[in-house]
């Protein structure tokens, strides 16, 4: 089944739900692939790294083993749950396996768990590329260089999404800072998000402030700042926080991240011990970029309340005195991380 491309976003928030086997992903546009398979692994299954719920499988593995795909596609997974089989390959047996799966008219109904077929350029007439068009409960999305309106239009949908104030001046600098790579935008767009949470300060937007908080991938890393500061790392968080002032990152902001960050910790940390929600299901809640969601578990597990709340304060009456402060700005928050080390 062909999915067009302007409703391949919206089939994919809904893609768990959907009546069928899997999918698959080709094109020449390695980017746009690697975005698809990603945000579509996230939709069946909490964590990619599961061991018991993820598969992967290579052309070597369908080598050595001709049958795993249709073994996997109906097997149970040991805890339960669905399973996720990732293939990456587009080798002649991939095709002769979906076919003898799709020869059963039962199939969709013994199992519910999802192949998703990562592929290169395919020509139209291959024979994987056929079967996974021509059938209604197998999904084929094509990825090819997008136009910029295509991709403009997927920026102002993720700053709606973010509740974000924007213009075409702004949807353009993010364009260009990503290059029209989706992935870049998704991870600057939750940088926005992280700064400008829950619709503090956002009538403040203007395209020098979002430039300013959004960086080149050259530049120092507000990210690892935030991770060193949670793990009590002070040598190399104060160095790094000097990187971040020399590439003209504003203190402030800074601080915002942090204080923003460590109330997601807060929060999470609330659900899990209070609420006694699942800790996937909490992190989830919380819109943690995936890249960033290891090591936000990972300081769920180590830091503790008490902990967690006290530097939020301390950050918040280090933002005061920094407001307060002309000049010497960034000289204040560098003290403060002295002094917090």
């Amino acid at each position: 089944m062909k999915i067009s491309n302007y409703q391949i976003e919206n089939y994919i928030k809904n893609i768990a739900s959907q009546k069928i086997a899997g999918c698959l992903i080709f094109g020449q546009d390695q980017s746009l692939i690697d975005h698809y398979w990603q945000k579509i692994s996230r939709k069946i299954v909490d964590d990619i790294n599961d061991p018991f719920l993820v598969v992967n499988i290579n052309k070597d593995k369908i080598k050595d083993n001709p049958s795993i795909i249709i073994d996997e596609y109906y097997s149970i997974a040991m805890m339960g749950g669905r399973k996720l089989i990732i293939i990456d390959a587009s080798i002649l047996e991939v095709a002769q396996s979906l076919k003898i799966i799709f020869d059963d008219n039962n199939f969709i109904e013994k199992t519910n768990n999802f192949l998703l077929i990562i592929a290169s350029d395919l020509e139209k007439f291959n024979k994987l590329r056929k079967i996974c068009e021509a059938h209604k409960s197998f999904a084929a999305i094509a990825c090819y260089q997008e136009s910029q309106q295509n991709v403009a239009k997927y920026i102002s949908e993720k700053f709606s999404e973010i509740s974000l104030p924007h213009n075409p001046e702004i949807v353009e600098l993010i364009y260009n800072k990503a290059n029209g790579n989706r992935n870049l935008i998704d991870l600057e767009v939750k940088k926005l998000d992280l700064y400008f949470n829950n619709n503090d300060n956002k009538e403040d937007v203007s395209i020098d402030l979002i430039s300013n908080i959004i960086t080149d991938q050259s530049s120092a890393s507000i990210d690892e700042f935030v991770q060193k500061f949670c793990q009590k790392d002070y040598i190399t968080h104060i160095k790094t926080f000097k990187e971040l002032i020399a590439n003209h990152h504003n203190n402030i902001m800074i601080i915002r991240f942090l204080i923003n960050y460590l109330t997601k910790l807060y929060n999470a940390k609330i659900a899990i011990k209070i609420k006694k929600e699942k800790i996937d299901q909490v992190i989830k809640g919380q819109k943690i970029f995936f890249k960033q969601e290891p090591f936000f578990r990972k300081s769920l597990q180590e830091l503790r309340f008490n902990d967690i709340k006290k530097r939020i304060y301390l950050l918040q009456d280090c933002e005061v005195k920094s407001k307060q402060g002309n000049i010497y700005q960034d000289l204040v928050f560098y003290n403060f991380l002295l002094n917090f080390s």
